[in-house]
């Protein structure tokens, strides 16, 4: 007996069985929103940084207040709720500016930034993600471009990996992510990475 016919009985019977496209491995689909929060003091505007608890993730870390965005909320929304869990501030202290970049991280992160100015701060923060927080004129950015630097992702093959299945075995050219690392050399800490990128782009918008 054939088995094409009962092949083909297989396969009809797939028809229509999905509605959507079934993913094979977990799509990264992560989104968060931070603010670049400024402040009035007496010598001009400065931007506010935080130092991140050594206790959390990437911890010790120069970084802007954010957080991952929960469902059912707008980057705008999620920026704020994490601005005020963070420094410890209220509605009334915050006058949102403008939204202002959506970026994609190497690793399929999407990272929205907004843009806010802080009243009546009084350098109050939490300290279960916070260690300290502290801020630098606005104008020092303006004047000083920050280091850019090429960086490549590659690649760290397992040893029992059969290279012999493999096109020109460990000679295959993998490929490698490919990012622009930025770094400004600012006092009191230096701001690299994210932050740093974000920070660019925005002094660049003004």
């Amino acid at each position: 007996m054939s088995e094409i016919p009962v092949m083909i009985d297989k396969i009809e019977k797939l028809k229509n069985v999905n509605e959507e496209y079934k993913s094979i491995e977990p799509i990264i689909n992560k989104k968060a929103s931070v603010v670049i929060p400024l402040i009035a003091c007496k010598d001009g505007i400065e931007i506010l940084f935080e130092k991140r608890n050594s206790k959390i993730p990437q911890g010790g870390e120069i970084c802007f207040p954010g957080g991952v965005i929960e469902d059912g909320e707008t980057p705008d929304i999620t920026a704020v709720r994490e601005l005020k869990e963070e420094l410890l501030i209220n509605d009334e202290q915050i006058d949102f500016i403008t939204k202002l970049h959506l970026m994609s991280t190497e690793y399929g992160t999407q990272i929205f930034s907004n843009l806010v100015i802080i009243k009546d701060y009084n350098w109050t923060f939490s300290k279960l993600e916070v260690e300290s927080v502290f801020s630098i004129p606005i104008s020092w950015f303006i004047e000083n471009e920050p280091e850019v630097y090429d960086a490549h992702l590659i690649r760290d093959e397992s040893d029992d990996l059969p290279y012999e299945l493999i096109p020109n075995g460990k000679g295959y050219d993998w490929k490698s992510l490919n990012s622009k690392l930025y770094f400004y050399r600012s006092e009191p800490e230096i701001i690299w990475g994210l932050t740093a990128k974000l920070l660019y782009y925005f002094i660049k918008s003004i």
